[in-house]
């Protein structure tokens, strides 16, 4: 029983962080709000705090962010160039720490002992990083899992729990600033759907208006003539409305308008397929 309790004691004590570490970690979480509220460009935003989680980690010497895109991960920020080698080997050997964190939702603490065994394909493509020590914490967006925050460091130390409770706690402000990436993509999707909607719009009323005055008909038979010669040439109206437009600034307007308007009219379509 006291054996028990003394290996239960030495567990909890390998766990517990420094007094330097607990500063360290104090650091980047106040530096947290800051982020959150200066949120300008979003990977320099997560590069900036990679370079503070390596300045906060003794012994890390590199910093990186994996995304998972179409299936296929994707290193956005780095802190060093070395990063990237080490995240290729990876990727080219389909297996290593970012890896196994991204997919397990895990995280994946390893030293170079451990990585050479675990990971033998990625050791060979790794060796000449010089990266011996592995820390890679999970990513996910929602429900999605979406990659890794990767620690990497020269010295074959492992990294500590505490360090990886650091990254955990990195790991929040990572997913908050994908996130909010992906609510900015979102509705900047929405705002360009919404102004082409508008500027076809604009397109077409414009068009609808001079064929209503130059062939004096009325609102409806102007759209029901621009919708034939849509359908009749197989031309979306938004191009065939630019492009008589377009044709119609390009005529000097005089006599015989309706004629000019009418040839335009039953003309735009070829000047639609062959680009203007």
């Amino acid at each position: 029983m006291l054996e028990k309790h003394c290996e239960d004691d030495a567990r909890h004590m390998a766990r517990s962080p420094s007094d330097a570490a607990l500063t360290s970690v104090a650091e980047v979480v106040g530096k947290m709000t800051s982020f959150l509220e200066s949120i300008g460009d979003v990977d320099a935003t997560l590069e900036q705090m990679c370079d503070n989680l390596v300045d906060a980690v003794p012994g890390a010497d590199a910093a990186g962010v994996t995304v998972i895109r179409r299936g296929r991960p994707v290193t956005i920020v780095v802190t060093d160039g070395c990063v990237r080698a080490v995240d290729r080997a990876q990727y080219d050997a389909d297996e290593g720490p970012c890896l196994e964190a991204a997919a397990t939702r895990t995280p994946v603490r390893v030293t170079s002992g451990v990585a050479a065994q675990r990971y033998p394909e990625f050791w060979i493509r790794n060796a000449d990083t010089g990266m011996r020590s592995f820390l890679s914490t999970p990513v996910s967006v929602g429900d999605e899992r979406y990659g890794a925050l990767n620690l990497y460091s020269r010295s074959d130390h492992g990294f500590e729990y505490a360090d990886a409770d650091t990254s955990t706690i990195c790991v929040t402000v990572v997913e908050s600033l994908l996130a909010i990436a992906r609510r900015v993509d979102d509705a900047q999707r929405q705002v360009d759907g919404l102004r082409a909607a508008l500027e076809s719009r604009a397109v077409i009323d414009q068009c609808k208006g001079i064929v209503m005055v130059v062939l004096d008909i009325t609102d409806d038979q102007a759209f029901a003539l621009i919708r034939w010669r849509s359908q009749e040439t197989n031309t979306s109206v938004r191009l065939l409305c630019r492009q008589i437009l377009a044709d119609l600034s390009a005529e000097p307007l005089g006599e015989g308008l309706e004629s000019t308007v009418g040839t335009v009219l039953m003309t735009a379509h070829t000047r639609v397929a062959a680009g203007g």
